[in-house]
């Protein structure tokens, strides 16, 4: 058997490090939140995503190229997020920027359910696209921030399992609840679920508590 150097089976060390990654996680509340909110985020995404090419087929008549086009659209807001996240942290806050991508992102994913023009559902697109390369920006600067450098790899491997483990689920549900109750149905539900997340997240995950962690991180090294 391979053991480790103190003689211990390497698989019991392996998940005793996992183990210590997530349960160090699992205790820090605010970054526990973060993890929370890109699961939602994420399972939100996928669940709608999932459906778009029949949207884009059934209400808005476009054709594949049409379906390309604002996939396009997405991407363009994506990258302008990524351009503009620095700025928009520095005037309003990381908090702010994380609760009013929540604000869009429900708005959006709504707009989407409510229309059925081509341009004002690529702008919904431009808006989820945007938002979730702002919150990106967002999560990992503040993750690298707070967490221990030796537990920085465990603790960020815990943070992405809620994301893709939501976005699993996300298409799933999202799936099933197309096929049973009609094409909107995922839309309607990510904009109250990620409405209701806002107002849950409201009084925990704002500019105070986030820069909180921060000093209280750095003070503890």
């Amino acid at each position: 058997m391979v053991t480790s150097p103190s003689s211990t089976p390497l698989h019991a060390t392996i998940w005793r490090e996992i183990g210590e990654g997530a349960h160090w996680f699992w205790g820090h509340r605010l970054l526990h939140l973060l993890g929370i909110k890109a699961a939602f985020e994420h399972g939100c995404w996928a669940a709608t995503n999932a459906i778009l090419v029949l949207i884009v087929q059934e209400r808005l008549g476009l054709d594949a190229a049409g379906y390309g086009v604002l996939l396009a659209a997405g991407a363009v807001g994506g990258v302008f997020g990524g351009l503009i996240a620095s700025w928009l942290i520095r005037h309003i806050g990381a908090g702010s920027a994380v609760l009013l991508n929540l604000l869009i992102q429900s708005m959006a994913f709504a707009g989407i359910a409510l229309s059925t023009n081509a341009f004002v559902v690529a702008l919904m697109l431009v808006g989820i696209s945007f938002t979730g390369s702002i919150g990106g920006v967002i999560g990992i600067s503040f993750r690298q921030a707070v967490i221990p450098d030796p537990l920085l790899g465990r603790v960020i491997s815990a943070f992405r399992m809620y994301a893709l483990g939501g976005m699993a689920l996300g298409a799933l549900i999202g799936g099933l609840l197309a096929r049973s109750f009609g094409l909107l149905t995922p839309y309607w539900l990510s904009s109250a679920l990620l409405l209701l997340l806002f107002f849950v997240l409201l009084p925990q995950l704002n500019n105070r508590t986030m820069a909180q962690a921060r000093l209280a991180a750095k003070t503890n090294q």
